[in-house]
């Protein structure tokens, strides 16, 4: 996990890793972010740099984090709560609907 992660937690920010592994991984993006994170949109303010921060809607997702390689992450069922880059959620939907 990243500087900013721990960086976030430590100041009492709820935050998990974020989405860009789920949608590198299902072929939705190729750009990479070395530090994604998810933290709810209330607390954007207290982040700093925006870059490769998915804000979510929904408090409490930490609490329904799945873990990856030991690393909470956002879970699928808080995505649709979350605000993903335009060209994602398209992919995102289209993977779960068919073509």
């Amino acid at each position: 996990m990243c500087e900013l992660y721990w960086r976030l937690l430590e100041v009492g920010l709820e935050v998990t890793c974020g989405v860009w592994g789920y949608l590198r991984a299902l072929g939705c993006i190729d750009e990479d972010c070395p530090c994604d994170v998810a933290v709810y949109r209330g607390d954007l303010h207290r982040v700093g740099d925006l870059r490769c921060v998915v804000p979510v809607d929904r408090p409490g997702f930490s609490n329904r984090a799945v873990l990856i390689g030991g690393c909470p992450h956002l879970a699928p069922e808080d995505l649709r709560h979350a605000e993903l880059p335009p060209r994602a959620a398209l992919c995102l939907a289209r993977l779960l609907t068919g073509p």
